[in-house]
């Protein structure tokens, strides 16, 4: 199992089934705007506005972070993303040939 995370924070997160999620992360403190008496043993008590964000997301047949939150949040929506995928590789179970085609993806919640 891979820690995607890295120790950070989500914020806002989509998940609609497995290889199907996306979300906001908390990655990194904007170090110039902490007061020098804080401790940063506990960043979740930080306001959220000292944390630069960055959106992450995994769905089934398309890149990793292909698709954007403003997307994800469509299609929790109910609306339907397409996504163009230049090279796709498809294997023949009958001649156990490879081909490499163009294809569009039409991800939909539900």
């Amino acid at each position: 199992m891979i820690d995607e995370l890295e120790g950070n924070i989500i914020k806002e997160g989509y998940f609609f089934g497995i290889k199907q999620y996306g979300y906001h992360v908390a990655n990194e403190l904007k170090t110039q705007s902490l007061p020098k008496m804080i401790a940063l043993k506990s960043k979740s008590y930080l306001p959220s506005e000292w944390y630069t964000y960055k959106d992450s997301s995994l769905f089934a047949s398309v890149e990793r972070n292909a698709i954007t939150f403003d997307e994800i949040e469509s299609i929790s929506n109910g609306e339907t993303i397409n996504k163009y995928i230049p090279n796709r590789f498809y294997k023949s179970f009958k001649d156990l040939s490879i081909t490499i085609k163009s294809t569009k993806i039409f991800n939909k919640n539900g």
